[in-house]
């Protein structure tokens, strides 16, 4: 009876096995949707309102944590930002299965919002490269200007600005904008730039800080969002910033929400992130692992019904032989 039972129990493991590679199918596929394409919206289509205050939501590191940014854009939405920035490490690790999984939360639970990132150390590949990045978030550095105010999304993610950026940054000093300028970088720039800025944005630093250098730059850094990594200060939740740029000056205020794991998310980020290219890159392969489960499912419960249709005729053939001995027995006596 044991050695049946273990064999029933194997073959239900093996059905459940082959179900759960058919979600990860299905659930990769679906992530996968848009195939490669940028997250972020070019500069040259953003058209933003000239007749009040602009109001931009700051998002920092993302990371591993889809389940926390799936909130902070449910968030976002209710502050009705006119533009979202982020901040850098938009995932965790620069492969095109991760951005592609974090495209699958911005397809669900993003809106009709236009949105700029910076890269940050994290979206260098292994040859510390940033083209999975530019293929599915966009460029490494931009400029837009908004009414007399200009921000600068600069490309620090290998440590130091690099020339690009700092040939963005030149250009921005011999134009300068009407109010101020904003820099967005994913690491905190603590060197004095020229031209000076009003703002810089930063991430990076996995925690809040909000403070104006001797030049009368007021620098934000703010990494504290999605990731779960032990360097987050104790007790500081997931948030978004906003920063409101008026005719003659700006305002910061940060909203939080509390820090929760969700299944769909974290399934997302498995399955589409990690397991999906596997699949993608064989096909073939992953097919016959699954049709291999079905069969190994199917044979046991096949094998113990036959062992016990073989048990039941050993245990008949006795009962026939100790009644035939008993007659025996009755006819001797």
């Amino acid at each position: 009876m044991g050695r049946g039972w273990r064999r029933r129990a194997l073959g239900v493991a093996a059905w459940a096995l082959a179900l759960l590679l058919g979600l990860v199918w299905s659930s990769g596929a679906d992530v996968w949707a848009d195939g490669p394409r940028r997250l972020t919206t070019p500069v040259e289509n953003i058209q933003l309102p000239a007749d009040r205050p602009v109001r931009v939501a700051v998002i920092g590191d993302i990371q591993n944590g889809l389940s926390e940014c799936s909130d902070l854009l449910a968030l976002t939405r209710t502050l009705k930002p006119d533009l979202i920035l982020q901040l850098g490490d938009i995932v965790n690790h620069a492969s095109p299965g991760r951005y592609a999984a974090l495209h699958g939360v911005f397809r669900e639970h993003g809106f009709e919002v236009p949105v700029l990132s910076v890269p940050g150390n994290h979206d260098l590949d292994r040859s510390n490269q940033l083209g999975h990045y530019e293929t599915w978030i966009g460029p490494t550095q931009w400029r837009i200007d908004l009414h007399g105010w200009r921000i600068l999304g600069l490309n620090n993610a290998a440590g130091p600005l690099t020339p690009p950026s700092l040939e963005i940054l030149k250009a921005s000093g011999a134009h300068p904008p009407d109010r101020g300028l904003v820099v967005v970088a994913h690491r905190p720039l603590e060197a004095s730039l020229e031209p000076r800025p009003s703002i810089v944005l930063s991430g990076h630093v996995h925690s809040s800080r909000d403070f104006v250098d001797e030049h009368g730059t007021r620098h934000f850094h703010h990494g504290n969002n999605c990731d779960r990594s032990h360097d987050n200060t104790p007790n500081e939740p997931p948030s978004v910033g906003i920063l409101t740029l008026g005719r003659n000056s700006f305002d910061w205020s940060v909203r939080s929400i509390p820090r929760r794991v969700k299944l769909r998310e974290e399934f997302r980020r498995l399955a589409g992130g990690s397991v999906y290219p596997v699949i993608r890159a064989a096909p073939a392969a992953f097919i016959a692992a699954i049709l291999l489960l079905i069969v190994a499912g199917t044979w046991p419960p096949t094998a113990l019904a036959a062992e016990h249709e073989g048990r039941r005729a050993r245990s008949d053939d006795q009962a026939n032989a100790y009644q035939s001995s008993a007659r025996h027995s009755c006819a001797c006596a």
